[in-house]
């Protein structure tokens, strides 16, 4: 059976695919991890930390003046600097991900049954409207 697409879906599905290319292999979690982070209510702090090195976690948890000076003296290269954001973005993208992909998939299953509670609310309110309307 062939599902059909709409042209955003098509388009929705190939950047996704062009952003994940680009993460490197080593920065991917596994499944275990992603699991984990759907069960998390605090996903900044520890839990984001847990995946980055020591020297990742020492660049990133500095403010931007003390950072600037390392750089400047030579404590950290740009390059190292780049790299410890670049790797807690990518981590923090794929968590993110999983996080709105569940809301959504919770989202399918409620939206139908709201829909149809809204219909029936206006419908409601249309005909109440309709039979005050008619009274005078």
């Amino acid at each position: 059976m062939q599902t059909y697409q709409v042209p955003w879906q098509a388009m929705a599905k190939a950047k996704v695919a062009d952003t994940w290319s680009k993460i490197p292999r080593e920065w991917i979690l596994g499944h275990e991890d992603l699991e984990n982070a759907k069960k998390q209510r605090q996903l900044s702090g520890p839990f984001i930390e847990s995946f980055l090195e020591e020297g990742d976690l020492e660049i990133i948890r500095n403010d931007s003046v003390p950072l600037v000076e390392k750089i400047r003296s030579g404590k950290y290269t740009a390059l190292q600097v780049a790299r410890a954001y670049c790797k807690t973005t990518a981590i923090a993208h794929q968590i993110v991900r999983v996080k709105i992909s569940e809301f959504q998939t919770k989202l399918n299953t409620v939206l139908p049954e709201l829909l149809l509670v809204l219909t029936m609310t206006l419908s409601r309110i249309t005909a109440s409207t309709r039979s005050c309307s008619t009274k005078r």
